[in-house]
């Protein structure tokens, strides 16, 4: 058998292949690491780097900050209110639509 492979010209491949699962265990295959993967994670480091700055600094007192979101919640209320009052409320009708059938008997 050996020596018809060599006949025919086959190829022999390096027997250093990892058996059963490759991606998990003593003697693993890993993933090549491409620069999209690098740009990436320093993309996610970046963000939450800037995420820790913005939380550790805070810009606002603690009145400032008590009392900062009173007026925008007072004015999505009143919105919320006029909106709601909108949808359950007819179209409006004038007289003109009621008397519309009496235009052809306008003549003298």
């Amino acid at each position: 058998m050996w020596l018809t492979r060599v006949l025919c010209g086959h190829k022999f491949y390096s027997r250093k292949r990892t058996h059963g699962l490759q991606f998990i265990g003593k003697h693993r295959k890993y993933r090549p690491i491409t620069k999209f993967m690098v740009q990436n994670m320093v993309r996610r480091l970046n963000l939450e780097e800037q995420n820790r700055k913005y939380l550790e600094t805070s810009f606002l007192s603690e009145e400032e900050e008590s009392g900062s979101a009173r007026q925008r919640h007072i004015v999505q209320a009143k919105e919320f209110i006029n909106e709601r009052r909108g949808v359950n409320m007819r179209p409006h009708k004038y007289l003109i639509d009621y008397f519309k059938h009496l235009e052809g008997y306008r003549t003298w």
